[in-house]
């Protein structure tokens, strides 16, 4: 066989046909070639949007008259491009909650101010993209702007610290012209966007406005720009504050974005010309949704790789955590997933219903992060309650002893202690040199020199701390590896976790209300539990502030602080079945005795007309029996008036004929 015919090309049913071109500029409007609901494959993107005609100019696109509102083509289901564009938002929670992990009140507010950024920031290009993103080279070099500015927020994420603004005044700054820079890029698609639908009169105002909108919030970055001001850099250390003394420039940045946010929802819920009727923004909330659910299976599976890692013996209560962990999120995605209806969302109440994610998606990011933390905990706290034994024996129960019997049990504890660890773990620390030296220099010790013996004793105990903190990559500062300051972050986790898990709950029910008109009694029943859990948990974060028993103490340092959520929301999802059931058995005895009402009515309509139509066939036989007997008595007067002497005759025989004439009646 040739070359020639190894490579020759085959002749197909095909040929000829090519992938369309991508065009410079596309309409939001549905084509009037083409009917409602007949859709065709855009060129490059999953969209499903009717296909526009190809000579069709911005000046021709609007046929209809001023008085008609624009029909504006939606697509049914996210697009690739969108799904891109939220990888950039994964991107950014990973890498901030990867080097910023939440140890205090300080980073929990940086932690959540810098969520609100990229949240709102990914909801206004969302906002546009579900109602009038259509395939073109001008959309997809605007999504390449959005796609540079998730980059760049990332970027400034690794050094975004609220709590030290002086050091890292350029990355506010770029942070703002970031920010200043998307929203230009939205405003200039909105103009477009007014260009195609300018001679539908109804549509103006709401766009002009959006416009607006979009223009004074970037007016607004560009304005924190100039107050993070650069020369300021070499003097005091709290210039995170406004020149007059006011609250700190990088509050500016959550207002902005939360009012622009506001105010973009409320020009389409007052002008429902541009509103997100028949829009896919409940699935584009439920992705993100989605989003923040993996987010918090990764930081479970982190914080396990970390245990496997630099641990060698892992109790059975580590995998209970995580199995109670694993389950909360499953549960979580029920309670969430299970009570959208989408056939119920009113046009406005989508809407609200929509921007209420920013706090759910906030309490929910957290107890994902509180999930696995608390496993990491769970391992930190068993090891460093040992130390503290260890600790406490050799210093008090054995404080008659000599210096040889002390050394020689800690030698045995932290033989035993040690073994928990990876060899590579303990080289890597060098924690065998320096115990060995506390142990020479205990030996060393005076027998009568008890206060230089417990010295010791606390600098190995210090020693153990600082294994296991850095073991498992919990930065603590020299000279704080101590019991105090890192319970403090223990405390710090564990009372956002319970407070996040309860606003979380009620924001379930404040949602559940929103989603769902007309709603029935057991639905407010299922409101009413979600809010009675999500305060209970609430509560529960007092109780462990204020209570201070053993048994309170037992229960923060057990697997039980996950597993008590976790249980909270299962009953939730059992009540909610068994109302659903409930309510389903009410409903189909409602039709069945309905039906059987319809039945018994039905049978009563078919009894009664048989019965009147019985009645009437009576009543006939008993009329024409009566015109009979009359007949006969008149027949038989006649014939007596002209023959009196047969009449007697006759009559017996008319009356034996009438009698084999007439029918019988009972």
């Amino acid at each position: 066989m040739s070359t020639s015919q190894l490579f020759r090309r085959r002749q197909s049913a095909h040929d000829g046909i090519r992938r369309k071109t991508v065009r410079w500029i596309a309409s939001p409007l549905e084509s009037s070639s083409k009917t409602s609901g007949e859709y065709a494959l855009s060129s490059g993107v999953d969209h499903k949007p009717a296909e526009e005609t190809d000579n069709q100019s911005i000046s021709d696109r609007s046929s209809l008259s001023d008085d008609e509102l624009p029909h504006f083509r939606h697509d049914h289901e996210s697009s690739k491009i969108e799904l891109f564009y939220d990888l950039f938002l994964v991107a950014n929670l990973t890498s901030f909650t990867t080097d910023h992990e939440i140890i205090n009140g300080q980073s929990l507010r940086n932690y959540v101010g810098f969520f609100a950024i990229v949240w709102f920031t990914w909801l206004e290009t969302s906002l546009f993209d579900v109602r009038f993103a259509a395939d073109s080279v001008f959309t997809r070099i605007c999504k390449a702007i959005a796609f540079a500015a998730m980059t760049g927020i990332a970027a400034c994420g690794a050094n975004y610290n609220t709590g030290d603004v002086s050091e890292h005044l350029r990355t506010f700054r770029s942070l703002s012209i970031i920010l200043m820079c998307s929203r230009l890029a939205l405003a200039i698609q909105y103009i477009v966007v007014l260009l195609y639908v300018r001679k539908y009169p109804r549509t103006r105002v709401p766009l002009l406005s959006t416009i607006a909108t979009l223009f004074l919030s970037a007016m607004a970055f560009l304005g924190t720009f100039f107050a993070f001001n650069l020369n300021d850099e070499s003097t005091e250390p709290d210039r995170s504050t406004s020149h007059s003394g006011g609250p700190p420039v990088y509050i500016s940045h959550y207002i902005i974005v939360c009012v622009e946010a506001i105010g973009v929802i409320t020009i389409s819920c007052i002008w429902r010309s541009i509103s997100f009727k028949k829009t896919h923004l409940v699935e584009r909330i439920g992705l993100l949704t989605l989003i923040i659910m993996g987010e918090g299976i990764i930081g479970i599976t982190r914080s396990i790789s970390k245990v496997l890692q630099n641990s060698v013996n892992t109790s059975g209560s580590v995998f209970g955590i995580t199995i109670s962990a694993v389950l909360l999120l499953y549960f979580v995605w029920i309670l969430y997933f299970d009570q959208i209806d989408h056939d119920r969302f009113g046009t406005i109440r989508q809407q609200v219903w929509a921007i209420l994610h920013f706090p759910l998606h906030t309490a929910l990011i957290l107890v994902s992060e509180g999930n696995a933390t608390l496993i990491l905990w769970k391992v930190i706290m068993r090891y460093l309650l040992e130390a503290v034994r260890v600790e406490s024996v050799a210093t008090h129960d054995m404080a008659n002893s000599t210096n040889d019997e002390v050394v020689e049990y800690l030698q045995e504890k932290l033989e035993t202690f040690t073994h928990h660890f990876k060899h590579e773990t303990l080289y890597r620390l060098g924690v065998e040199n320096f115990v060995n030296d506390s142990l020479s220099d205990i030996r060393q010790i005076s027998a009568n020199d008890s206060s230089g013996r417990d010295e010791y004793i606390g600098e190995i105990r210090d020693s153990m701390f600082d294994l296991v903190f850095a073991a498992f990559g919990i930065e603590v500062d020299e000279g704080d590896a101590t019991w105090e300051p890192q319970l403090g972050i223990f405390w710090t986790v564990l009372y956002y976790y319970y407070i996040a898990a309860g606003v979380f709950a009620v924001l379930l029910a404040v949602l559940y209300w929103f989603g769902k008109t007309k709603k029935s009694r057991e639905e407010w029943v299922s409101i009413v539990l979600r809010l009675v859990v999500g305060i209970g948990l609430c509560t529960t974060t007092a109780a462990l502030l204020l209570s201070d028993t053993p048994s309170t103490s037992g229960f923060i340092l057990s697997a039980w602080t996950v597993t008590v959520i976790m249980l909270a929301y299962f009953v939730i999802i059992i009540l909610d079945n068994l109302l659903d059931a409930y309510a389903n058995h009410n409903s189909a005895r409602r039709r069945s005795s309905y039906v059987d009402t319809n039945r018994r009515a039905r049978d009563e309509q078919v009894a009664l007309a048989k019965a009147t139509k019985a009645d009437v066939t009576a009543q006939g036989e008993s009329i024409k029996l009566r015109l009979l007997e009359a007949s006969a008595v008149e027949q038989a007067d006649r014939q007596t008036t002209e023959d009196p002497q047969s009449s007697r005759s006759f009559s017996t025989q008319d009356a034996s004929k009438s009698n084999a004439v007439l029918p019988k009646t009972e």
